[in-house]
């Protein structure tokens, strides 16, 4: 079934996208599973966040990369919008609410690419261990980040997100 960002035009609330809350509301849903971003804090710690930079969707700690934040400055920013206002959640949350959920594909998607693999296998392995009904996978638009994944496990589902670049807005500020 089709996704929505948020699940804004699906129900009359908009929530917070990679919030807990719109993650606990998709399994609730009629959806196959849910769709998360994520990313790595400057300490190691795997967070839920589309964008690059933080300001759009959390605040409370300036503009900047989410690879420059550690996990203190994680858990005190906020969710911006609608229905925010509440800390923007760490993987590991999230991987506990797909726990509950074996019959619904959890679909973590690798936003930046990583020089050293170690990051990516180690997550690959909590994965593993998190989720052991085996209900997941991982997408990328980098071939280079899958290919980090495909050496720590042979056998999982591994999805390449292409896009062509002309139907993409570019924003500058």
């Amino acid at each position: 079934q089709p996704r929505s960002r948020g699940l804004g035009d699906v129900y009359k609330r908009q929530l917070p996208e990679n919030s807990l809350a719109s993650i606990s509301a998709a399994y609730a849903g009629g959806w196959d599973g849910v769709e998360i971003d994520m990313q790595r804090l400057q300490d190691g710690r795997w967070v839920l966040h589309h964008d690059v930079l933080t300001g759009r969707t959390v605040g409370g700690v300036g503009r900047k990369a989410v690879l420059q934040l550690n996990s203190a400055d994680w858990r005190g920013a906020k969710l911006m919008g609608q229905g925010g206002g509440s800390p923007p959640p760490f993987l590991d949350d999230a991987l506990r609410v797909a726990a509950a959920q074996p019959a619904k594909t959890f679909n973590a998607e690798l936003k930046v690419v990583y020089r050293d693999c170690a990051p990516v296998s180690q997550l690959v392995s909590g994965m593993k261990q998190s989720l052991p009904h085996g209900n997941w996978m991982i997408t990328s638009a980098f071939p280079e980040a899958l290919r980090c994944v495909r050496g720590t496990d042979r056998q999982g589902y591994l999805g390449l997100i292409v896009f062509d670049p002309r139907n993409c807005l570019l924003y500058t500020s």
